[in-house]
């Protein structure tokens, strides 16, 4: 009878020391749970030029239209590769007949086409001083833009990433004293990558077209600086202080 009486015992003895963590775990799980963000911006230059020129020709017929277009793009780029600090890229080649004259149809059909050229560099007075050397040779202008370069958003993200988590941290621990509890943990931390508020548009006075009038003096043009911020969410969970 001994025998059988011990064992029930031992029975809810083990359901208890199994119950156990699970207790413990929902009290863990009791408390206050608050919601933070905690953005972080920083002003930086923007150390990154980008330029886009492109080459044309016209005339009426197509397979010389498009020689001149080879031919102008091999030249622009043989200038371009003498200054090392710029890297090149050459992008889209379009050709195509222009719409004939309602008033001259016996006139020949007409071919245009052109072929664009992308050039970077973060050595701002050399990039815009080829600017204007292929301008002077008959390249066209499209576009000029700054940004920051992948490297310095990296190496800023870094550092607002570590200043954000402080200020979240601080601002956790105020909150909780504020209303007399503890930071017990954080339940969830997400950490956003780094954003600049984009590249800005290029002046207006410097889209216009320009041709082999033009001298090889460099375009006047100032980077300005970019806004680059961090994001951070956290649950925090809070207990009321002893």
């Amino acid at each position: 009878m001994r025998a059988f009486s011990i064992l029930p015992a031992l029975l809810i003895s083990g359901c208890l020391a199994v119950a156990a963590p699970s207790v413990r775990a929902a009290d863990a799980e009791t408390g206050t749970e608050i919601h933070l963000t905690q953005q972080v911006e920083r002003e930086i230059p923007r150390d990154r030029l980008h330029a886009t020129l492109r080459v044309e020709a016209e005339g009426t017929d197509p397979a010389k239209v498009q020689a001149e277009v080879n031919r102008r793009m091999g030249e622009a780029l043989a200038t371009a590769k003498h200054e090392p600090t710029v890297k090149l890229e050459t992008s889209g080649y379009w050709i195509y007949q222009e719409p004939r004259d309602d008033k001259d149809k016996a006139a020949p059909p007409k071919w245009r086409a052109s072929q664009s050229m992308s050039l970077t560099g973060k050595d701002f007075a050399a990039a815009l001083a080829l600017v204007g050397t292929l301008q002077s040779s008959g390249s066209l202008l499209e576009g000029l833009s700054f940004d920051v370069a992948p490297e310095t958003l990296r190496a800023t993200e870094d550092e607002l990433t570590a200043e954000a988590l402080a200020g979240l941290h601080a601002r956790a621990e105020k909150i909780a004293a504020a209303l007399k509890m503890n930071v017990v943990r954080y339940k969830t931390v997400d950490i956003g990558n780094a954003m600049t508020g984009g590249v800005p548009p290029m002046p207006r006075t410097m889209m216009v077209t320009l041709g082999k009038s033009v001298a090889a003096s460099p375009a006047e043009a100032e980077a300005g600086e970019s806004t680059v911020s961090v994001t951070i969410q956290a649950q925090v969970m809070m207990a009321p202080a002893p």
